[in-house]
């Protein structure tokens, strides 16, 4: 399997293993926006080496309010092999992180890629919610974990074959490290929890048939 064949087949193929790291863990302040970028994907055997596929995208972020703030993104790796793809969404903070009480943060994004090509495209709403921790001298640091699920809109999938799984469930385990202009982001994320990772195209790395392991690098801008 080569790495090109790996990217494509993992951001068009088969999208529930082209997911992406959380955008927003904690909501930002009203006004307050964000830029940011990732690189990464799910591990994937290429001969007997384990390699995480390079998928990348840059996005923006607004703060509407105090607890609500809005995002939308760019894939550019995708964009590159003839996918256009984005995600947008909205994050709410339900709680903020007090003493021994953790901050809770839920979202409602949507996936959506075309096929320059073809001209087919998918849709994938994704609900998701996270739970994190400030820590560090100042409380600038974060750690989170969370749950989202992409919501599968099709009865068929290729060769008129009924479409097995309606959600498709992940959990997401990240630290995001602040500096005072800058912000870096380290995120573990199981994809397709429950979902057979046999008889694919790409062989998948996971702890057990199921599903795929996703490694993501972030770094974000707050003004």
């Amino acid at each position: 399997m080569k790495l090109k064949q790996a990217i494509i087949v993992g951001g068009i193929g088969l999208a529930i293993f082209a997911c992406n790291p959380v955008r927003i863990v904690e909501p930002l302040k009203k006004g307050e926006k964000a830029i940011g970028a990732n690189l990464g994907g799910a591990v994937v055997k290429l001969g007997k080496a384990p390699v995480v596929l390079p998928l990348s995208s840059i996005y923006g972020a607004y703060g509407i309010t105090s607890k609500t703030t809005i995002h939308a993104s760019f894939h550019v790796t995708s964009s590159l092999f003839g996918v256009l793809q984005t995600d947008v969404g909205i994050t709410y903070g339900l709680l903020k992180p007090k003493v021994w009480l953790p901050g809770i943060s839920v979202g409602m994004h949507t996936h959506a890629m075309v096929d320059i090509w073809t001209g087919t495209g998918r849709i994938y709403p994704t609900p998701e919610i996270n739970i994190y921790r400030k820590w560090g001298k100042d409380k600038q640091h974060t750690i989170y974990s969370g749950f989202n699920t992409w919501v599968e809109l099709q009865s068929m999938r290729a060769h008129q074959e009924p479409q097995p799984n309606i959600f498709l469930p992940s959990f997401q385990i990240g630290v995001l490290l602040s500096t005072p202009r800058h912000q870096w982001q380290i995120e573990c994320k199981q994809l397709a929890i429950g979902i057979s990772n046999q008889n694919l195209v790409v062989d998948y790395i996971s702890p057990f048939s199921y599903g795929a392991t996703g490694i993501y690098l972030g770094w974000v801008k707050k003004f």
